[in-house]
């Protein structure tokens, strides 16, 4: 199927913002290899193409490969050199300078992006987490919302508002938006994917909460954080059984197998106290 999908890839036609979306598509769907190649036709019809040149860097930055960091980066300055009136550019460097802790400079940009794409799902998505992150959970929440309306069909988007709820440490109020999810539309794999993270993220926080929680070996919230963990693992293996195997859910998976053996090493040591 992949082999197919390249080869139409190949032998097809279209100029530069045909090419883009077939890309944009292509990346929703978690094909990184086909996204890359629609994007390389898209800019063989017009190099200077901004959309293109800004989903090519996008594509770099999703394959988490670490020698292509500094290509994407160099790919969105592109995007806003050729494109100052497109949000694209202006997106990946401040999710770059996100990831980099440089919150003012990434500030900076996705005010940029916000001006020319206030509507833009994956600019509100992506400003929303600069204020997740930094504990300002109501302009989060909004910006959330606002990205849910503009594309209500992509389920996935809960994923940011469970997330909102998991800081508040409302924890069953995060799962229940991700429920809603899960019953919506979501934009392919990259959006199950979304979502999956989210709800093994929830088990784990809960099985961490019910560890910190135990007063000794014998407590039975320890036997509860071990069934929290069973549930984040099979989230994190179903996950990856549909192909989906982000470092987010290997690095979540080591996590969870190093809180199992702390727990259950507790629960061997630690012996009730004598009557």
């Amino acid at each position: 199927m992949k082999a197919a999908l390249l080869a139409v890839l190949l032998v097809g036609c279209g100029g530069a913002a045909s090419w883009t979306e077939t890309g944009d598509d292509r990346l929703r769907a978690g094909e990184l290899e086909a996204a890359e190649l629609a994007y390389n036709r898209a800019l063989a019809a017009d190099p200077h193409y901004a959309p293109a040149v800004y989903g090519k860097g996008w594509a770099f930055l999703q394959s988490e490969l670490p020698e292509l960091r500094e290509p994407a980066r160099k790919l969105f300055q592109r995007a806003v050199d050729y494109g100052p009136d497109f949000f694209g550019g202006y997106r990946g460097l401040g999710v770059l300078h996100m990831a980099d802790g440089q919150v003012q400079a990434a500030e900076e940009q996705f005010r940029l992006a916000f001006e020319r794409a206030p509507t833009n799902v994956s600019v509100l998505e992506s400003y929303g987490l600069l204020y997740l992150q930094g504990g300002r959970l109501e302009d989060a929440e909004r910006l959330f919302r606002a990205a849910l309306d503009a594309a209500p069909g992509r389920g996935e988007l809960y994923r940011f508002l469970s997330d909102v709820q998991l800081a508040r440490g409302d924890l069953d109020g995060a799962l229940d938006l991700l429920a809603v999810g899960r019953g919506s539309a979501v934009s392919g794999r990259g959006g199950l994917l979304l979502l999956d993270e989210g709800e093994a993220r929830l088990h784990f926080e809960r099985a961490a909460g019910l560890s910190q929680g135990a007063i000794g070996g014998w407590d039975p919230k320890l036997t509860e954080a071990l069934q929290a963990l069973d549930r984040a693992d099979t989230v994190v293996l179903r996950a990856k059984e549909h192909g989906l195997g982000a470092a987010e859910l290997g690095r979540l998976q080591q996590a969870i197998r190093k809180l199992r053996d702390e727990v259950t090493l507790r629960q061997r040591e630690e012996v009730a106290p004598a009557p």
